[in-house]
C-alpha cells in the first residue's frame, strides 16, 4: 500500500490544528462531540493537543446498514451526549459524506 501522508506529517498537522483551536476557543465553553467509532483515534490525538477546558461527548450515528455502500436513513443515539446548551460544539467524525 502506498503512503499518501506520513505519520510525522499527520502529527504535525494535528498539533497545528490543536494550537489553532486553542486560540480560537480560548475562554469559551467548548464541547467536542465525537461520532463513534471512526473518530476515536483522531479525537484522542486532537484533545491531547488542546490547551482548553472542554467537555467531550460521544454519539453513534449511521446511515449504512450491513454491507451497503449507499446511505440510507440516518439513525443516531444520544447515549454519552452531554448538555450542549450555550456551548460551542466541534463535531469530529471520520467520514462526512452525505451532509445529513
Amino acid at each position: 500500500m502506498r503512503t499518501l501522508i506520513s505519520q510525522p506529517q499527520i502529527q504535525t498537522r494535528v498539533a497545528e490544528l490543536g494550537k489553532q483551536l486553542s486560540k480560537d476557543y480560548s475562554g469559551q465553553p467548548l464541547t467536542i462531540l465525537g461520532v463513534l467509532t471512526g473518530c476515536l483515534i483522531f479525537l484522542s490525538d486532537l484533545i491531547r493537543q488542546l490547551d482548553l477546558s472542554l467537555q467531550v461527548g460521544l454519539l453513534q450515528a449511521s446511515s449504512y446498514r450491513g454491507k451497503s455502500t449507499e446511505a440510507g436513513q440516518l439513525t443516531w443515539s444520544e447515549v454519552g451526549m452531554p448538555d450542549i446548551t450555550g456551548r460551542h460544539v466541534l463535531l469530529v467524525d471520520d467520514i462526512f459524506d452525505t451532509g445529513k
